[in-house]
């Protein structure tokens, strides 16, 4: 028998009761590298956003999350998750959920896994399992919903809990988690389709707006999980299954979508070493394109790039990206990317120095440009170059201190 809306009280382990971790706070690693190699002096100089230079709300979070400074905003996201009983060492306490509670603990788990602190991710996604607890849901707080039904957990967090366990190397389950959240995403999709809420329990108009703007959105989110999917085998090397997803993607991924798709294909048969197939994909994505469009043109040249490379043809991938450089806008993220690809290419053929000089110029010209992936090549041609690259090395960490964020990840300077 069904209890009363607000008297029916689970037990303490039905409940999601989350916690952040004790001892996750982070440190700034530029500001210590920096006292290590150039003196406390040098270090004291380094100012970046910390989360107490900023208002202790949603507010200072943006702030912290677009100036780049990850670390600092996660250790914010720990104080207003205090605000919540769900901060340091409540794991395990019962408290309340709420929209915005929730939204933080996506901001923040999106945080560790993008600073690749993956062991505490998972400790912190653990009790929320599936997010299918009572306490999750709307219905659970009749008080502040009346009678609203739904789940408080935004679809993000879903999606992201599904594949954490993946990042920690454990891929089927992350693969399985998965598979179940599109079986349901679909089971949303047949009910908007026979003319039902998305949950099935309110019948909908056919043409009414609501109901296409539902189907829109849950057929958006079938194709990303589909994608999530795609990227789970590849990580675990399942590459067969890979190309499985990829298959279900293409019979429901957008026309304007599919030339990119097709390059997915062609870069994954290049991965397990099929050239035949990824040219014969390759192909297929460039008869998608219109190659008048500059944008369209760059994608295609580094298809073609990627092509030549499998082939170790590196004086082919070079012409390529040359000539998307003359395509691209001057700063746009597409100009680093050939640019540093233009300088891997050159080091292979024999052409050291010009790399070095492309990648330097490109990273001193523009503060934009000091980031990750560029500061390891660079880093590492200055260890072929030459017996000073250390000192080289040192020289791109005064650089690094003054231009990034305490998210830069220091171990591209190899020192």
């Amino acid at each position: 028998m069904a209890a009363t809306p607000g008297t029916y009280y689970p037990a303490k382990e039905q409940l999601t009761c989350p916690g952040v971790c004790v001892g996750s706070d982070q440190g700034d690693p530029v500001r210590d590298l920096v006292a290590k190699y150039q003196g406390e002096s040098e270090a004291a100089k380094r100012h970046s956003l910390a989360a107490d230079s900023v208002t202790t709300d949603i507010r200072g979070l943006q702030q912290l999350i677009s100036s780049g400074n990850y670390r600092a905003a996660l250790n914010l996201t720990s104080q207003l998750l205090t605000m919540y009983n769900q901060g340091k060492g409540k794991a395990g306490q019962i408290s309340k959920h709420s929209q915005s509670s929730l939204q933080i603990w996506l901001t923040r788990l999106s945080l560790l896994v993008k600073l690749k602190l993956f062991s505490i991710a998972e400790a912190e996604a653990e009790p929320f399992g599936d997010l299918e607890k009572p306490d999750v849901f709307l219905q659970y707080y009749p008080e502040l919903y009346g009678g609203r039904r739904g789940s408080l957990a935004p679809w993000r967090l879903r999606l992201l809990l599904a594949q954490i366990p993946g990042f920690c190397g454990k891929h089927t389950d992350s693969v399985n988690r998965l598979f179940k959240l599109v079986e349901c995403v679909r089971t949303m999709i047949r009910n908007v389709k026979a003319g039902l809420a998305a949950d099935g329990t309110v019948i909908l108009e056919p043409d009414n707006k609501e109901s296409q703007e539902a189907l829109e959105c849950w057929e958006e989110r079938e194709r990303q999980v589909l994608y999530a999917l795609v990227n789970c085998c590849i990580a675990g090397k399942d590459f067969e299954s890979a190309v499985k997803c990829l298959d279900m993607l293409l019979k429901i991924e957008k026309e304007e979508r599919k030339a990119s798709l097709l390059s997915c294909y062609g870069r994954l048969y290049l991965q397990i070493g099929s050239l035949t197939k990824a040219e014969i994909y390759f192909k297929k994505a460039t008869n998608l394109r219109n190659l008048d469009n500059a944008q369209e043109k760059i994608e295609d040249l580094l298809d073609a790039a990627a092509l030549d490379i499998g082939q170790g043809d590196y004086a082919s991938a070079l012409t390529s990206y040359e000539a998307g450089l003359k395509l691209c806008e001057a700063g746009s993220k597409q100009e680093k990317l050939l640019k540093n690809n233009e300088a891997v290419c050159l080091l292979y053929l024999g052409r050291l120095k010009e790399g070095v000089q492309i990648l330097e110029s490109s990273v001193t010209s523009d503060p934009a440009n000091v980031q990750g992936n560029p500061m390891l090549n660079l880093c590492t041609l200055y260890e072929l170059e030459s017996s000073y690259a250390l000192q080289k090395k040192i020289g791109m960490l005064g650089m690094v201190s003054l231009h990034s964020p305490d998210s830069f990840p220091t171990h591209s300077l190899k020192l």
